[in-house]
């Protein structure tokens, strides 16, 4: 059938059924399948520890080595003594990171809570 066709009328109706086939995919449609869902329930400021302070800050990483030891707090990196927002980081170690806002300490977690327990009895 597209033998006998002309190379140009064969290159634009390929052409034409590749755009046909495309569909527009905005960037927030899109979702990161390794990103935990709990992530997605802070982002929309329902947090997995204190509900008041969380939701304006977003722990995603934690890193210990012998001679250093920062967390990334709202995609930025950050280390004990700086500041993040309003708030002093004050400690960061394994179970999450302790900040200071005024008089008020409180904890940021990776995970919540729940799960980590749940993990840890799974491992017995």
């Amino acid at each position: 059938m597209f033998e006998n066709m002309p190379s140009l009328l064969r290159g634009s109706l390929l052409l034409a059924a590749l755009l046909a086939g495309l569909q527009v995919v905005h960037a927030d449609e899109l979702r990161d399948p390794t990103r935990p869902a709990f992530l997605d329930a802070v982002a929309a400021g329902v947090a997995p520890g204190d509900a008041k302070t969380a939701p304006s800050l977003i722990l995603t990483a934690i890193r210990l080595s012998p001679s250093r030891r920062s967390a990334m707090i709202n995609d930025r990196t950050v280390k004990v003594g700086e500041r993040i927002g309003d708030a002093r980081v004050v400690a960061i170690d394994r179970d999450g990171v302790r900040l200071q806002r005024g008089t008020e300490q409180f904890m940021l977690h990776l995970l919540p809570i729940k799960v980590k327990q749940a993990h840890k009895a799974a491992r017995r």
